[in-house]
């Protein structure tokens, strides 16, 4: 069974992510936690949610980081696989990520399963294995910016809860689901002048991947993502026209003049 047999008797370490803001949830080292499939998120089709039991049932802890349950969702909707996991120790901070170990509980039967499935799910467990693996390697760090912004949204969020909407509370408490490039991006463009931005020309060291980022930011609807062919008002165009160096005013002054003879 090898790379299977492996996944049913594995403890698995990683994190809890994504973490609900001014939901009081206790963090208690040793304590058990549930996996749940959340396929209607919003944000990640593949997300996976981490519950807590309290003595008002369970709780929506946080989730498993992106890249570790897009490999394990299909393990849970494919061949009904069954996550349990257990909190290895308590953060400092309330926003910071919480280290749980992850065991299946039930895995997929392997007796009546075709060949060519039994060699996708030994891809699915090498992938999911690999995740792991990357995320010791790599385990989530917050920049001080990025830990400061959400104290502040934190803060907001506990101390006037009575003053936020439904609809404000969850906008606001998207933003830790969402990715560190996005959260970092987000923080650096609020504190540059702006509105606008050129994405080709954003780059920082502590940002793997910007335009995604752009786009999972947009997606959240915490900036407006402009592209070739989209429809903008005057104001707006007069905006994105400063963004341009003069050899590309240049450039269009000339197309549109072809355009005007043609």
């Amino acid at each position: 069974e090898g790379v299977l047999g492996v996944l049913s008797g594995a403890a698995l370490e990683t994190y809890v992510v994504g973490r609900k803001l001014g939901e009081g949830v206790e963090i208690i080292s040793g304590s058990s936690v549930s996996l749940v499939r959340d396929p209607i998120n919003a944000k990640d089709p593949n997300a996976i949610k981490v519950l807590s039991a309290d003595s008002d049932g369970f709780r929506a802890l946080g989730f498993l980081p992106r890249e570790l349950a897009q490999h394990l969702s299909p393990l849970i909707d494919k061949y009904q696989a069954v996550f349990v996991g257990v909190i290895t120790s308590v953060p400092k901070n309330s926003f910071d990520v919480v280290p749980i170990e992850i065991m299946c509980l039930q895995r997929p039967s392997f007796e009546e399963m075709e060949e060519d499935d039994l060699l996708t799910l030994k891809s699915m467990c090498g992938n999911v294995f690999h995740s792991i693996a990357s995320g010791k390697k790599h385990p989530p760090t917050i920049a001080k910016y990025q830990q400061n912004f959400r104290l502040i949204i934190e803060e907001a969020v506990r101390s006037n809860l009575h003053l936020f909407t439904d609809d404000e509370k969850f906008f606001l408490e998207s933003f830790t689901s969402m990715s560190d490039d996005s959260q970092r991006l987000f923080v650096r463009l609020y504190t540059r002048k702006g509105p606008w931005f050129r994405v080709s020309n954003l780059s920082y060291p502590e940002i793997l991947d910007c335009e995604r980022a752009v786009n999972e930011l947009s997606g959240a609807s915490y900036v407006c993502s402009y592209s070739y062919g989209s429809i903008l008002d005057n104001n707006d165009l007069k905006e994105l026209l400063n963004l341009l160096t003069v050899s590309e005013l240049c450039e269009i002054q000339q197309i549109l003049k072809k355009r005007c003879w043609a």
